[in-house]
């Protein structure tokens, strides 16, 4: 009986992973509303799948921005892009790939933990993830769970390379972490550190390996830039060092501010890390090879301080907490089941400050619910298809870019993700949220001046808090010149 009960802990934890993410994610097409970023990952492979180049200029300096799409990692807009050539343009669909992949990296989590022995450690880690703010940030049309995904791969590898010294683990390391910079080029540090723990290992065919499984990403690379491989290049640099005058303090501050409730769980989970890192260094120089429960706390331990390192620079955002808290908290949870006595008052305290981050996940998930039929695209498309005819061509700002490809249109197009004062076509209707148009920052304030209204009012009626206001202008008064 006492070896019974363990083991149901052990099984039903996958099924908490499953249940959760089914859960959190049934109304994925309709919530989170629409998002700026989402436009900037996606409406490249969305002209693409409609037969049009796959580019999309961001900004009117963006060297070779209607030759080639190299602003990013590659690997999620060609596989949204493979989506739509099968099941068309939806949101649904372009969000799919970032939800799936981080529930499926917590899935594996879990079942390694299963595997490895651990009887309480995978239903924790479950039930802790639920509370925390990651699952929130891989609801968008973009790359953290795809590349949490392969992260996870690469993880389970370098962890079963060092257990039982299969070389050909180094390989499948290498291939996974490899292709995770395709999905999140920040993932090459969690490839450098995994190439140093299998050279530490003294496997040497096996970092060969591992280089190798690296590599094949790059004629991927090359292959996903449609071999424009200076004007990538070019391109993914000037994206790179466009950021160049933001500072870390004003970013850190406003993280922590945006995550609101949850703010308080990170703290405390950067803080365990840091610990952790420290503890498991320590261990290594004391024990080194040694092969027990430290070696999956001291792998999650070296990934969780890349991890701090992906949250603390300049012009960091809430996602990037999703490469740091499934290693801390993969951490804590080992840590919990096998030195108990002395977690035990770190797990409480921990416990009690989740509370808040719970707290507010369910504040979040619980919108769905409250407001399902409200949030409903219906309304907003009917008002486009009576206002607009499906022969015009219609512009819209990024954060509703995905409407009038959902409906059919044709001849559409995005102003710059950028903010520039853009002059739009004088024949285009125009759509676009009712922020964008009172601070004028897309579009220009004597182009917006020149268009009557057609809409102006919640996409979204009866959604309460998120209403989302959108407007809807006509073509020019008078011709004028435009993009």
């Amino acid at each position: 009986m006492r070896t019974a009960r363990p083991r149901l802990w052990a099984n039903l934890s996958p099924w908490v992973v499953v249940c959760a993410a089914l859960l959190f994610g049934f109304a994925l097409d309709r919530y989170p509303t629409h998002y700026v970023d989402e436009a900037f990952f996606v409406f490249a492979a969305a002209r693409a799948a409609a037969g049009g180049p796959f580019t999309y200029p961001v900004s009117s300096q963006e060297p070779f921005g209607n030759v080639v799409w190299a602003l990013h990692g590659p690997l999620v807009p060609h596989i949204v892009y493979f989506l739509y050539r099968f099941f068309g343009f939806s949101l649904l669909v372009s969000r799919i790939p970032d939800y799936v992949g981080a529930w499926l990296a917590v899935l594996l989590i879990v079942l390694f933990l299963r595997r490895r022995g651990y009887h309480y450690a995978g239903l924790l880690f479950a039930v802790l993830w639920c509370g925390d703010r990651a699952w929130q940030e891989v609801m968008y049309a973009r790359m953290e769970g795809v590349a949490l995904f392969l992260l996870v791969l690469g993880f389970l590898a370098v962890e079963r390379l060092w257990r039982q010294s299969d070389v050909l683990c180094g390989l499948w390391a290498g291939l996974a972490l490899g292709c995770a910079c395709l999905a999140q080029p920040f993932c090459l540090f969690f490839s450098g550190i995994g190439l140093l723990w299998v050279f530490w290992l003294g496997r040497t065919r096996a970092a060969l390996l591992f280089l190798a499984g690296c590599l094949v990403s790059v004629p991927l690379l090359i292959w996903m830039w449609g071999f424009h491989i200076h004007d990538a290049v070019t391109q993914f640099h000037w994206h790179a060092t466009r950021f160049g005058e933001l500072r870390l303090g004003p970013s850190i501050v406003t993280l922590f501010t945006v995550l609101a409730w949850s703010r308080y769980w990170q703290i405390a989970l950067l803080t365990f890390g840091a610990g952790a890192i420290v503890a498991a260094i320590v261990h290594l120089i004391r024990s080194g090879r040694e092969r027990s429960w430290w070696v999956e706390f001291t792998l999650s331990a070296s990934f969780a301080l890349v991890g701090i390192k992906d949250i603390f620079h300049a012009g960091t955002k809430p996602y990037y907490i999703v490469y740091f808290s499934p290693w801390a908290l993969l951490c804590l949870v080992v840590a919990s089941e096998k030195a108990w006595p002395r977690m035990r008052p770190i797990l409480f305290t921990m416990g009690l400050v989740w509370c808040t981050s719970a707290a507010w996940n369910f504040m979040r998930a619980r919108e769905p619910v409250i407001f399902y039929h409200s949030l409903s695209h219906r309304f907003e498309r009917n008002m486009l298809l009576q206002k607009v005819p499906l022969d015009a061509a219609i512009v819209s700002t990024p954060d509703v870019f995905a409407l009038p490809i959902e409906e059919g249109y044709k001849h559409y197009d995005v102003v710059y993700w950028f903010p520039e004062h853009e002059e739009v076509c004088p024949s285009c209707y125009l759509l676009l949220t009712r922020e964008d148009y009172d601070k004028a920052d897309y579009v220009a304030r004597d182009n917006l001046d020149q268009r009557a209204v057609l809409y102006d009012g919640p996409a979204f009626p009866g959604a309460g808090p998120l209403a989302f206001p959108i407007m809807l202008l006509s073509p020019e008064r008078s011709a004028g010149d435009g993009r």
